[in-house]
């Protein structure tokens, strides 16, 4: 449970205050076991008055000034109240899991597994508030739902212990000389350590909370074993909208009824519709249609995305053929269309870019230049010989006639992007500008003028060098 912004999961008794966020089952389990001293949220169970209440209702967490929040534990092991830690004394120059591992390598079994339980409350945490997320509440920010309460000072027989504190119990590690283990930890820039006050029936109470840093979840993850990707990699999606965009797959070409059509079965409709936005709404257009009213169906696109990632999804989320059979009874489908760029893993769809080549934002760019260079098509030249002749009736300038192929600035990048950036790094190219600016002439429309973006002989000739390349690194771009 997370104290403030507005979250509460049932009811908090003062043994609760320190717990970290774990299953419904064993919160249920602590409550029942321990007297209700203290209720938090908006819901409050059982006979209590509205005087009681007020009594017993304790204010949102809050942080106590930094000279009134070091405790006398703390200034005797030599810590602050500034949460930052130093930093590992490791290669600056390696790289995050290289350092992990050595990070984790230098630990003992103690400092190990205070690391790994921290860790899982920490992953817990970050299930709680995506799924959250999911339901489209409002969440706290990383830096405060990722602090893991490790301990409240008071009497043990008053407040019970922390979720951390009792699974080091049960694990036989959780003694007089925790704090010690917490210093190496963050002496190895592991964890931070946070000293404030929290106020409760009891008064203001000593509180430490802990957090990893990036580094010491990187070394608790691979010393856990786990080496799927922290994040999801760039270009795939979350577990859930995988899971629609399976459906709707393996409902083909005829699509699904929405979620509205309550004569149809659960399991055979299509998939919520905040879902479906997240496969509509993607940067590199949508991966759904509706093919009719009230029917969804993927795009062409949308089963390319299936074709090219399949692999990189069952990766990804070992436990996506279980899921879709237990709730929908389906598994994956094979993809329909071999295809030869689609990836084989993980590994072929997290390959580094070559330094010569660009990032996707900026290929896109120069493909819609040379695309109107292609079709010998400009905008801004076809709307102002149309205006000209239809609207002013008067003959076009021959400067009108003469602006070259290409796109106005604007058309580089979708919105809410900024084409500025994207122009400066295609002109910046170090093997010679790509684009250049083309003035445009005053019209009766465009009394100002502007500029056009039109292709160089550099940028047709890095182009088709480097074509092939492009359709193996950005395999789901519209490419010419």
């Amino acid at each position: 449970m997370v104290i403030g912004h507005g979250w509460s999961v049932g009811g908090c008794t003062l043994r609760d205050m320190g717990k970290g966020p774990r299953t419904r089952r064993q919160q249920v389990a602590a409550e029942s076991a321990s007297a209700p001293l203290l209720r938090v949220g908006p819901f409050f169970h059982g006979g209590a008055s509205a005087l009681e209440i007020g009594d017993l209702l304790v204010s949102a967490t809050r942080q106590v000034p930094a000279e009134q929040a070091l405790p006398h534990y703390a200034a005797r092991a030599g810590m602050t109240t500034n949460s930052s830690s130093p930093r590992a004394s490791l290669d600056p120059g390696s790289t995050t899991r290289s350092r992990a591992v050595a990070a984790w390598a230098g630990l003992n079994d103690r400092q190990r597994l205070y690391l790994a339980t921290i860790l899982e409350f920490d992953q817990a945490a970050e299930a709680d508030v995506r799924a959250a997320s999911a339901r489209w509440q409002r969440t706290p920010p990383a830096a405060e739902w990722r602090q893991v309460t490790y301990d409240i000072k008071a009497p043990a027989a008053l407040t019970g212990y922390s979720w951390v504190q009792k699974v080091l119990r049960e694990r036989g590690q959780h003694d007089p000389g925790s704090g010690s283990t917490l210093k190496a930890l963050r002496h190895r820039g592991l964890i931070t350590v946070t000293y404030d006050h929290v106020q409760t029936v009891l008064g203001l109470l000593p509180r430490i909370r802990v957090r990893l840093t990036t580094l010491g979840r990187a070394a608790a993850r691979h010393g856990a074993g786990i080496t799927a990707p922290a994040t999801t990699p760039k270009g795939l999606m979350s577990f859930w909208s995988v899971v629609a965009l399976v459906r709707l797959y393996a409902a083909g070409e005829q699509g699904m009824p929405d979620e509205t059509a309550y004569s149809v079965p659960y399991r055979d409709r299509a998939p919520s519709w905040n879902t479906l936005l997240r496969l509509r709404d993607r940067r590199d257009g949508s991966l759904i249609d509706e093919r009719r009213h009230g029917v969804m169906a993927l795009s062409s696109r949308g089963r390319r995305h299936w074709d090219i990632h399949a692999a990189c999804y069952l990766e990804l989320y070992p436990d996506l053929d279980d899921e879709l059979s237990e709730q929908f009874g389906i598994t994956a489908p094979e993809p329909a269309t071999v295809l030869d760029v689609a990836h084989s893993g993980l590994a072929n769809h997290t390959a580094a870019r070559p330094r010569h080549l660009l990032r996707d934002t900026d290929l896109l760019a120069l493909a819609r230049v040379l695309l109107a260079e292609r079709d010998h098509r400009c905008w801004w030249r076809e709307f102002s010989i149309d205006d000209y002749e239809r609207v002013w009736h008067q003959p076009v300038p021959a400067a009108v006639l003469a602006v070259p192929d290409g796109v106005v600035p604007a058309s580089l990048a979708r919105r809410p992007a900024r084409p500025e950036p994207i122009l400066e790094r295609l002109r910046g190219h170090p093997g010679g500008a790509l684009v250049d600016e083309h003035p445009l002439p005053p019209t009766l429309h465009f009394s100002r003028g502007g500029t056009l973006v039109i292709a160089t002989p550099a940028g047709r000739e890095h182009y088709a060098t480097h074509a092939e390349q492009y359709r193996q690194l950005y395999p789901e771009l519209d490419l010419p």
